[in-house]
């Protein structure tokens, strides 16, 4: 990924942007998860409001399980001026990665600890075996009208956030959009050429109300590209179960009583073996061995010949076996990035940085 470095500053550009969406549309939603990019995404636009006194939607989709923290941030956001918060508590099956037994959570089923906010939105169209997948396009279908989304993604974060930034913009001549399911909604991307070190300056400078579990994976020197702030036992995020009960011990209590494998994936998840495709066990002599032994012995039916069938279109090498394994050990049956596409990805970027050397 190749970058063109311009004479204005990320901040400049950013506001830039902002503004020309404020002038283009009357209709502003700030997608919020509780996080340093969305918050201060939603600084800025917050900023913009304030100064042409306008109203902006915050839409928070709470999938349960959540830190404490998080929530925390979720309700300061909406107690303050022009912001009308569309926190959505709705039922839906979030995927469980963190165990072979409880493929979902059924979120806010009625079983919830958590009690319902306030002004909470509980239901929206067909709820029925609704699928995180499912939720997002039920959500868009509500805008009848042009309306801007803005949401916190940045490039540098990873090839795929780059390629979903830049592949099919939505917009003539603004590149950092791109089409959801409704044609009155469109996705825009105004801090995408944002670093790390941008955003915590930003927010240092702005004193802006942050996530105070960045704090705690900070004294616990998380690398930065671990510090995430997402549901408890999503795919990317399950690790810091490991810290959930030093960091939250009443969210770590309240998810074993709700989630099954927690307490599992508390104890083992920084291991190199059991959840992580880190080190092949001594008494397997190959990535395909190991694979075919986790394929074999799957529990689940229709997920092993979910697996079966995905795995049938990749390249056969050691490496992409090493990914299959890791897919399995996580028993990440809903994947659907293909591994083939992933790896030709990264040799381009490779083979683009040392054209850009020459």
């Amino acid at each position: 990924m190749s970058r063109v470095y311009k004479i204005k500053n990320v901040l400049e550009a950013a506001q830039e942007r902002m503004a020309l969406l404020f002038d283009k549309y009357e209709n502003i939603n700030v997608t919020a998860s509780g996080g340093k990019d969305s918050s201060e995404l939603f600084h800025l636009a917050h900023k913009e409001a304030i100064k042409r006194n306008r109203i902006i939607d915050v839409v928070f989709i709470d999938q349960e399980a959540e830190y404490a923290n998080t929530i925390e941030i979720i309700r300061h956001i909406s107690n303050m001026p022009n912001v009308n918060m569309k926190w959505y508590q709705v039922p839906f099956c979030m995927t469980n990665s963190v165990s072979y037994e409880q493929d979902y959570l059924s979120c806010w089923d009625g079983n919830n600890i958590r009690e319902f906010e306030t002004n909470s939105i509980r239901k929206i169209g067909n709820t029925d075996n609704l699928t995180w997948e499912k939720l997002l396009p039920e959500i868009e279908k509500q805008y009848t009208k042009p309306t801007a989304q803005l949401i916190g993604l940045r490039s540098s974060e990873s090839l795929n956030r780059y390629r979903a930034v830049v592949k099919n913009p939505a917009v003539d001549n603004i590149n950092w959009s791109s089409k959801t399911s409704n044609e009155n909604l469109i996705n825009f991307y105004p801090i995408y050429d944002w670093g790390f070190d941008d955003i915590w300056r930003y927010i240092y400078d702005e004193n802006i109300v942050y996530n105070k579990i960045y704090d705690y994976q900070f004294a616990k020197d998380y690398h930065k590209d671990e510090q995430r702030i997402s549901c408890l036992i999503h795919e990317k995020s399950y690790h810091c179960l490991v810290d959930l009960p030093e960091f939250e011990p009443e969210t770590f209590e309240w998810l074993c009583k709700r989630v099954k494998g927690i307490d599992t994936a508390m104890r083992y998840a920084k291991e190199k073996q059991m959840y992580n495709n880190e080190k092949l066990p001594t008494h397997y002599k190959s990535w395909l061995e190991f694979r075919d032994f986790l394929l074999t012995n799957h529990p689940n039916k229709k997920q092993k010949e979910r697996f079966e069938k995905r795995f049938k279109n990749h390249p056969n090498n050691e490496d992409v076996y090493k990914q299959q394994v890791g897919q399995l050990l996580i028993n990440d049956w809903e994947n659907i990035t293909d591994v083939k596409t992933d790896q030709e990805e990264k040799r381009k970027e490779i083979k683009q940085k040392y054209i850009d050397i020459l």
